[in-house]
């Protein structure tokens, strides 16, 4: 997508030297994410989320990705990011994180996009502005996504590589018959193909 980390500073080093801003040192625009961070790690989440029921899945999975929740990756310190502050190369992976346990666990995408926009709206309209007015450090939150989200095309890829991962293997695997497309109906294959 484009943004993104395109935006964002990446730090050569822990104490903020060599600023490069990621158009240049990301110039693929390939989604960041904390080192610490795997596949396997989210594939387990999104396990517990399908194993724990629709509701207290739901529940389990707003807790995780609010702002500053363990699955938040631009803010939890599980991720080695200091607590108070955020990380705006890792904005897209964030919404792509989100979106691919929501497509792990088998959940439709409608019911975390209105979650998450919820949890968006409320903080950038109401939590941040209360930190602004006594002073406290706050951050922008961007809500111009659909549903108040940010990064929407991240979120729905996602989604959709995780469905896709998903699906039965009679539905995605070819059986070694690679493109070779349908015979006609009534003909025999075998005959059709060594004419």
């Amino acid at each position: 997508m484009p943004a993104g980390s395109q935006n964002a500073y990446i730090y050569s080093d822990d104490q903020g030297r060599t600023k490069t801003r990621g158009a240049f040192a990301n110039p693929n625009n390939y989604l960041a994410v904390p080192a610490n961070f795997n596949e396997a790690q989210a594939n387990a989440f999104a396990a517990d989320i399908a194993s724990s029921g629709m509701v207290d899945g739901l529940r389990k999975m707003y807790a995780a990705f609010k702002q500053g929740g363990e699955q938040d990756l631009q803010r939890h310190p599980k991720w080695g990011i200091p607590k108070e502050f955020a990380t705006p190369a890792f904005v897209g992976s964030a919404s792509y994180h989100l979106g691919s346990v929501t497509g792990r666990a088998g959940l439709p995408p409608v019911l975390s996009e209105i979650g998450g926009g919820a949890a968006n709206m409320l903080n950038g309209y109401v939590e941040q502005p209360v930190r602004r007015l006594l002073g406290r450090k706050s951050t922008e939150i961007d809500t111009t996504g659909p549903r108040f989200l940010s990064q929407q095309a991240n979120f729905a890829r996602g989604h959709s590589d995780a469905t896709a991962v998903r699906k039965p293997a009679w539905l995605t695997n070819d059986f070694g018959l690679g493109s070779q497309g349908q015979a006609p109906p009534g003909t025999d294959r075998r005959r059709q193909e060594h004419r």
